[in-house]
C-alpha cells in the first residue's frame, strides 16, 4: 500500500479551517455515522484492507477513507492493468478535527 503525506504550513491550515468553520457554522444539520466492525456480514474487518503496521501510523478515519476509496474503485470497475494506469490512479483524503472551547 502506498501512502503519500503532504505537509502544509500550520498558518495555511489554520486559515483554511477558520474559513470552513465560518462558512458552515450556521447549518443546523450535523452528520455522523458508524462503521460496524467484526466478522459478521456487513461488518468491516479492517485488517483485510489495511495492514496492522499501517494502522499503527494512521488515524482510524484515514484507514476508513482508504477502505472507502478502494470500494469506490471496485464499484466503478476500475482495474488499472498498466504501470501508467496505476500511476494515474489515486486517492486524496483529509481529516479535520475541530474543538470548540465552551
Amino acid at each position: 500500500m502506498f501512502i503519500q503525506l503532504a505537509v502544509l504550513p500550520l498558518p495555511f491550515l489554520a486559515l483554511q479551517l477558520f474559513r470552513l468553520i465560518a462558512e458552515y457554522k450556521d447549518i443546523p444539520c450535523k452528520v455522523a455515522g458508524s462503521v460496524p466492525r467484526g466478522t459478521s456480514p456487513g461488518e468491516l474487518i479492517l485488517d483485510e484492507h489495511v495492514s496492522p503496521a499501517d494502522q499503527r501510523v494512521m488515524s482510524l478515519a484515514s484507514a476508513y477513507a482508504l477502505v472507502a476509496a478502494g470500494e469506490a474503485l471496485t464499484d466503478a470497475g476500475w482495474k488499472p492493468s498498466t504501470e501508467e494506469e496505476r500511476h494515474k490512479t489515486g486517492e486524496y483524503s483529509a481529516t479535520c478535527i475541530v474543538v470548540e472551547n465552551q
